[in-house]
């Protein structure tokens, strides 16, 4: 994707935005939405409001809304944490497959340990459904399951596009 198709989707997300916080959370480098910025206020594209040294920029949601299909719902996927989830994810996976031949209690604390970090990171980019009612239940082989379960319902969701709205339900 371009640096101007993600600030302009992260724009219709957010009220305001301000060029380092969009570049941090669309990976590109501040001066290029900043520039970006700049451009789309020339043309009239976005608004700006100014506080102290900083300008905080706006699209407006309702004037873009022919665009999108009747019912769709905009929403923003921070990237950068997100990835972090699904490798911290994928790591936790890995480290269970390796001590699949443990006592299944040990599985259960490897789990634990691990997956708040897992949950916070998603919380963080926007996607908090399917991890976020982690509770412990049992121990061993039943926290395992429980893990592999939401992770299969996750990965079924990130496919179809699902896992990016808080109103799915997992």
């Amino acid at each position: 994707m371009s640096a101007r198709a993600e600030a302009f989707f992260w724009m219709l997300t957010h009220e305001f935005g301000h060029a380092a916080a969009v570049a941090r959370e669309t990976c590109w480098l501040p001066k290029t939405v900043q520039l970006i910025f700049r451009d789309w206020s020339d043309a009239g594209v976005c608004t700006f409001r100014e506080n102290e040294r900083k300008k905080d920029y706006r699209v407006d949601p309702l004037a873009w809304k022919l665009f999108f299909s009747k019912g769709d719902e905009i929403l923003w996927l921070a990237q950068p944490p997100f990835y972090k989830g699904c490798i911290k994810l994928l790591g936790l996976l890995e480290k269970i497959e390796r001590i699949s031949d443990q006592k299944p209690e040990f599985r259960g604390l490897l789990i634990a340990e691990h997956f708040a970090e897992i949950a916070d990171a998603f919380a963080e980019a926007g996607h908090s459904a399917c991890f976020a009612s982690w509770e412990m239940y049992g121990s061993g082989n039943e926290v395992t399951e429980y893990l592999l379960e939401r992770t299969s319902i996750f990965e079924c969701a990130v496919v179809s596009e699902r896992a990016f709205s808080d109103t799915y339900k997992f």
